[in-house]
């Protein structure tokens, strides 16, 4: 066996065995409790993700502002379906008692779990936050590309829908009880 698969299989056995770790001690395995609040600026968070980022995720057009830190619960879903625009994408989240995200949950979400792999063997994270017109991109939402040997922080329209990649999931955020 090469090296390289060595590492990939005990890579992949750990984190089979995360997962399996956090379903026996009661957590859900799509669910994740993200820190949101603190000092950090947009810029801040982006230069410590350790992987690389759509260079339209900055300060100016996804402002962050210091405040207190609260934790929430961001569930992924699997839509099951074609998503042809927002408006579908919006009532998956909506089917599943989630509300949308905001474009504080992706930073914050992909600096906390980005490195790691999850649950779900599926290649991108879509945060459905309200579409930002980064630079003169067009409206975008970010989402967190996730292959095998390679992290993205990205953004994709929305308006396009996600048909063209089944291999994604819905991140939505759970109500406050």
């Amino acid at each position: 066996m090469k090296m390289s698969n060595a590492f990939r299989v005990a890579k992949e056995s750990a984190v089979k065995a995360f997962d399996a770790f956090r379903i026996k001690i009661g957590f859900d395995p799509s669910v994740f409790r993200v820190r949101l609040g603190g000092p950090e600026t947009t810029n801040q968070i982006v230069a410590s993700l350790g992987f690389p980022v759509n260079g339209y995720i900055v300060q100016e057009d996804f402002p962050l502002k210091s405040r207190e830190i609260e934790k929430v619960e961001i569930e992924l879903v699997k839509p099951g379906k074609y998503i042809k625009n927002e408006k579908e994408g919006l009532a998956i989240l909506a089917e599943h008692k989630l509300e949308r995200p905001t474009y504080e949950h992706a930073l914050r979400f992909a600096e906390q779990y980005g490195r790691i792999a999850i649950f779900f063997k599926r290649e991108k994270i879509i945060f459905w936050h309200k579409p930002v017109n980064a630079q003169g991109y067009g409206l975008q939402v970010m989402c967190l590309s996730r292959y095998p040997k390679f992290r993205f922080l990205d953004l994709c329209s929305p308006h396009n829908g996600f048909g063209h990649d089944y291999n994604c999931v819905l991140a939505g955020v759970r109500p406050h009880k």
